[in-house]
């Protein structure tokens, strides 16, 4: 089965804006004060904590930041890895005008914002995509299979379906 899936990271949305400029040094971005005085006060502290690295690869990955809420494409499953963002994005697909009535799954993987535990959920949302992309039948085994990983990991997963 081919999944067409979304992954929403909420570190690009909040963090990777401002310090992707000015890491390309955009005199546009550099005189707002915003990103350069974070970079200014706290570039030991960004670079300790692995989020410059962190930043550095997104843009290696992504050709720039998206936002949920502008994308219109089709997904058949949604991965986010903080609760507050799977409610947002439950809102925002809950308030679009059903077109296809195509169900989309949101799931929600809870990942502590540090390297080492984003990490480890990165290979745990790798496995789980390969599992449900393994799936005969995605709508009728994908409780199953969130209750094993559940069990396996430790972990509670947040689970609903939405409609385009």
């Amino acid at each position: 089965m081919q999944l067409r899936i979304f992954l929403w990271d909420v570190l690009l949305r909040f963090l990777w804006v401002p310090l992707e400029f000015h890491l390309q040094k955009s005199t546009e971005l550099q005189k707002s004060t915003f990103p350069v005085k974070i970079l200014n006060s706290s570039n030991f502290r960004y670079t300790q904590n692995g989020i410059l690295h962190m930043l550095d690869r997104n843009k290696r990955i992504k050709p720039r930041p998206e936002r949920f809420q502008n994308c219109k494409d089709v997904f058949d499953l949604i991965l986010t890895c903080e609760e507050r963002v799977y409610d947002q994005v439950v809102e925002d697909l809950n308030s679009r005008e059903q077109e296809t009535c195509q169900p989309v799954h949101v799931i929600n993987v809870d990942i502590q914002d540090n390297h080492e535990e984003a990490t480890l959920g990165a290979f745990l949302i790798c496995e789980l995509c390969q599992c449900i992309q393994h799936t005969e039948d995605m709508e009728n085994e994908i409780d199953e299979l969130l209750q094993e990983f559940e069990e396996k990991s430790g972990r509670t997963f947040l689970h609903t379906v939405c409609f385009y």
